[in-house]
């Protein structure tokens, strides 16, 4: 982040900490929900550790499994 930035890392860290504030207060805010409640995700990946290939065949999988199941019907009528 440091080099995205083009800052030094304390700076870094200090603006991280700011976006993430302001994230938790936006969720809040709109959807009065607090983002780091894990009641509040289906599946969380995270990206920075796991290939392209693994995310898209995780995501395929979980679909697969979930297929017939109201959420995923809905959401496929949804995009339709």
């Amino acid at each position: 982040m440091a080099a995205e930035l083009r800052v030094g890392l304390d700076e870094a860290e200090r603006k991280v900490t700011q976006m993430d504030e302001a994230r938790r207060r936006f969720t809040r805010d709109v959807f009065g929900v607090g983002w780091d409640d894990p009641r509040n995700y289906d599946l969380v990946l995270n990206t920075s550790s796991l290939p392209v290939n693994e995310i898209v065949a995780l995501l395929a999988k979980t679909l697969e499994d979930a297929k017939g199941s109201s959420e995923v019907r809905g959401l496929s009528q949804a995009t339709n």
